[in-house]
This record gives structure tokens, sequence and C-alpha cells, in this order.
């Protein structure tokens, strides 16, 4: 393979690291503020629940760096006021330094009882399988204490199989307690049914590639069958530069290879996909797109060929773990869902599916080095499936464009929504009759039944990257304290 997908730059690796705030330009003495990833989990059991548990990472330019507890007043307040309730919550926060502010957010679940608590930690350790249902397990939970200060270093829970019931205990507690009946532990469980994870492993695909330099491979997903021919995805880097391509499929443990019929319908590099043709007489699988994105700590599962063909349609799990995460490395520049389900050289272009067996994303990049493990990253399926459609027609992808630069939010005195700072001329967002300070809070397309709610840059640029060039967009906006809602205008291209 010509690109690997696998070995980052440590620059890279630092870059993802502060993927989480978008940062104006500091004082002098502030270097970089991020979230502690660490000190955040997914879930937490409401009663024990503090937001000073999570923690911002401040570096100065000497080098020093401080642990800075979460405080209320950087939330607003009907955001504290829902943390009140069980259920899942995106938290935005801004931090002020000397005048500057710094925003980010970061998502979490809140249930009212351990047991729930518990059903969810086995789930996100994917212990079902190796672990519970054979016999033991156990993982430390910070608890707070009894007099409601903050908790012991870390409580053991212990888990087992009682007959046909899950039971569980703290450490050396004298009884067990019934957690879950097996059977909707693993209905719960979001683990995908053996029956998904086959259809899914019939509509993966291995592709093997040759160049002037050598070899490669790597995996695909077919998503439609027409017409007797089947197309497939994959990343643009595995077919990069290729003078051959062969497809192969997997019947009854057998491999076959497909050339003669394989065309390429079109590719960008800049998102790393690529959409092919063939044609076979056998009879495979096709894959469906989700309806909707993972929740933050729900279970994914990864299909492909890691490792080369001896390991074709190896399957892997883990967790969806933060959404809206932009890489750049080479020709790409996209915004990617990160996860944890281990992937290896030859994964690159195979399915990450939801308990469903549905199209979730794209694995395309993981990042390896010793201070960093389970960082996988995959294409969305929104992008795919907007992408795709654009690849079919043209065999290329022309991206939109407002036509805009963003500020801080402190300029639009808001701490959620898209403070514009700047806009271009003749662009989409001028002829829209948009200003300066205007934050923007919701945007919809023709193809869309309802506005979609925008908290971040991120979150706007992801779909700009979901959303074709010259079709009609509204945009919802705030200016003066009031909420307008804009005439429907072409979103113009993007100067190439």
């Amino acid at each position: 393979m010509k690109k690997s997908v696998v070995a980052l730059s440590l620059l890279l690796m630092l870059l993802i690291s502060g993927c989480d705030l978008v940062l104006p330009e500091g004082p002098p003495d502030i270097d970089t503020v991020k979230l502690q990833e660490s000190t955040l989990d997914s879930v937490y059991l409401l009663d024990d629940f503090s937001l000073d548990t999570i923690k911002l990472d401040i570096t100065y330019n000497d080098g020093t760096s401080k642990l800075k507890p979460f405080n209320d007043a950087w939330v607003e307040s009907e955001q504290l006021n829902a943390l009140e309730s069980a259920g899942s919550h995106t938290i935005e926060y801004t931090y002020e330094y000397q005048g500057l502010s710094y925003s980010g957010s970061f998502e979490l679940k809140l249930v009212d009882n351990e047991k729930e608590l518990i059903i969810h930690r086995i789930h996100e350790l994917g212990l079902e399988e190796d672990a519970v249902l054979d016999g033991y397990a156990s993982w430390k939970e910070s608890i707070r204490g009894e007099d409601g200060e903050d908790g012991e270093d870390g409580r053991t829970v212990e888990i087992k199989r009682d007959g046909d019931m899950i039971v569980w205990r703290y450490e050396n507690a004298d009884t067990w307690e019934t957690l879950v009946h097996i059977d909707e532990l693993t209905s719960e469980a979001g683990t995908a049914p053996l029956e998904a994870i086959d259809a899914a492993k019939n509509a993966t695909v291995g592709v093997a590639v040759t160049r002037e330099d050598g070899s490669g491979s790597g995996s695909g997903m077919i998503y439609k069958q027409e017409n007797g021919t089947y197309y497939m995805v994959t990343n643009y880097h595995v077919v990069e530069d290729a003078q051959t391509v062969e497809i192969a499929y997997s019947i009854d443990g057998n491999l076959f290879f497909e050339e003669d019929s394989v065309e390429k319908i079109g590719s960008y590099p800049e998102a790393d996909i690529a959409v092919y043709a063939f044609e076979t007489e056998h009879t495979l699988g096709t894959l469906d797109f989700a309806d909707e994105r993972p929740s933050i700590g729900e279970a994914v599962y990864a299909i492909g060929h890691g490792g080369g063909f001896q390991a074709f349609n190896t399957v892997t799990s883990g967790i969806a773990s933060k959404h809206h995460v932009n890489v750049v490395l080479d020709d790409v520049n996209a915004y990617f869902l990160q996860h944890d389900a281990p992937i290896n050289p030859g994964n690159s272009g195979g399915p990450l599916i939801d308990k469903d067996g549905n199209i979730i994303g794209m694995n395309s990049i993981k990042v390896v080095a010793d201070q960093f493990e389970g960082i996988g990253y995959a294409l969305p399926y929104t992008i795919m499936m907007r992408m795709i459609e654009e690849l079919e027609e043209t065999g290329t992808v022309v991206r939109g464009e407002l036509g805009i630069m963003t500020t801080s939010l402190e300029d639009c005195n808001a701490t959620t929504g898209v403070c514009i700072g700047e806009i271009s001329e003749d662009k989409t967002a001028d002829m829209m009759g948009l200003e300066v300070n205007d934050r923007i809070v919701g945007i919809r397309s023709e193809t869309m039944d309802s506005t979609k709610t925008i908290q971040n840059p991120p979150q706007l640029i992801e779909w700009l990257y979901a959303t074709r060039a010259n079709r009609d967009i509204q945009i919802e906006y705030v200016r003066g304290g009031e909420t307008f809602t804009t005439e429907w205008v072409e979103l113009l291209p993007r100067d190439e």
C-alpha cells in the first residue's frame, strides 16, 4: 500500500489531541487549553455526578501545566438544570482568561441506578462473551463517599454468571445481587446479532491492487446491487495510483477474485473515498446505511482484513468515542467519527457497523504511537452517502461553502452556535444577507424535513461536507437578540 494509514506523525497526534477546543489567539503565558479526556467517562450515576470531576488541562508557555476542575460558571444554567435528570447530554462550556474565551463541548450519559450503570460498563468494555458469560470480570469504578464528599479511589465491581442470571457485588461484599437475566443482557448489550454480522461480512470485500512500485490491499463494502452490478466503496488511499484492481470475496470460506469487470466510478481524495463497480456470478450481500449516528459510548463493530487476506473478514468491537473530529493528513482533510474498535493495516475501507449491522462509517485511519491507544477514525455515513451519490453521477465531488470566517462566540455574547467574523463578497452567506456578528444556530437543505441545530463550528463544517453544492439551503441565525431565517439560497461551489 503506497500510503500507510497506520503510521501518523507526532505532529498529527498533537493536532488530534487538541481538537476539542477552538482556540483564539491567547495571551502570551498560555500555550494550550484542552479537555483532559481521562477525567471524562461516557456514563455516570446521576446521584454521584459532579462537574468538578472533569478537568481542563492548561499548558503554559514555560512548559508547566495545571489541571483545573470544571466550574459550574462555565456552563449555561439551562444545561446545568438538564444535568439533574437522567439521559444523554451535550455540555457546552466557555473558559474565560484575561478577556479571552476558550469554548468546547463534550457528551456524557447520566443513569439513575447502579444496575443500569453496571450494565452499561459491561456493554462498553465488551465483557459479554469473554468474561461475564463464561464466569467472572471486574473493573475499578469511582464511587462518591457516603458523606457526599468526593469519593474513594475507586471500588472494584465484581460480576459473574449464576445459572441464567448475571449477579454483581462490590469487592469482598458478603452477598451477590441480581443484575439481569442472561438473555436480557445479551439483547441490551448492543451486540450485533450473529445474523447481522454474517450479513455484513457477506457484503465486505477485499481490494487487491498492483502499482508501479509494488502491490497493496485493503477492504471495501458493497452498498448496493443494481441490474447485476455490485457497487463498492473503499478508501482512496487503498486504490491510489493502482494499475490493476481486483475485488476479493469469500464464499463458504473460499476466496474468489474478480478483475475483468471492475470499473472505477469516481473518487475524492480529500475525504479518502473511492467507488468501484463489478460483476460476479456469485450472490453477495449489500449493506444499508444507518438512519442516525451512534451515541457516544454505543457499541460499534469493525469488519475487514486487518493484517491481510489471511485474516479475511475478521470482526472487532469497541465504542463510538467522539463525533466531528477533524483529521488533516497528506491529501485528506475531513471530519471523522472516532472509535476504539481495533483496526489494523488491511482494515482501510472496511465498514464500521452498529448493532443492527448498518453502516455508520468507513474505517480510514488509526493512530499508532506508544503514548496512544484505541484511537481509530471512520468517515461518517452521512458524508459517505452524500459523496457516493455525486461520485456515481459525475465521478468527482464538488463541495459547497458559505464564504465566512468564524470568530469567538464572545463577539456574539453567546456560548453556542457559530459567530460570523468575516463574509466573502458574492458567496453564499453574502447572498443570504448575513452580516458580521450574526450567530448561526441552524441550517437546512432542500432535502431535509427540518432544520439541524448548529452548536459549534465543527458541526457546521461537517454538515457542509455532507451537503452537495448547488442545492438550496437556508440558515437560522441570531441578530440583536432575535432569531431569523434566511430565504432559500443556492449553496455555491467552493473555490478549488
